[in-house]
């Protein structure tokens, strides 16, 4: 992070960012946080935004790909 090298290539979608902004103002303590982030990954899963992220960055991933929502059924 300090040296700019993670994740410079992925720009966020406006739902993400919208989740995110949410999220901090519920964040108080450790514990908030930790919460806080398993609120916005299951967000990712449910809306299947983190499949679009996967797809982009990892081309070995099958398109066909159900993992997400395997876990969310």
């Amino acid at each position: 992070y300090i040296s700019s090298k993670r994740a410079t290539g992925v720009k966020l979608e406006k739902k993400i960012k919208e989740e995110i902004s949410k999220s901090v103002d519920k964040i108080k303590n450790p514990l908030d946080s930790v919460r806080e982030t398993q609120q916005i990954l299951a967000f990712l899963r449910r809306s299947r935004l983190i499949c679009k992220y996967h797809h982009k960055f990892l081309k070995f991933i099958p398109k066909n790909c159900d993992v997400c929502q395997v876990q969310n059924r």
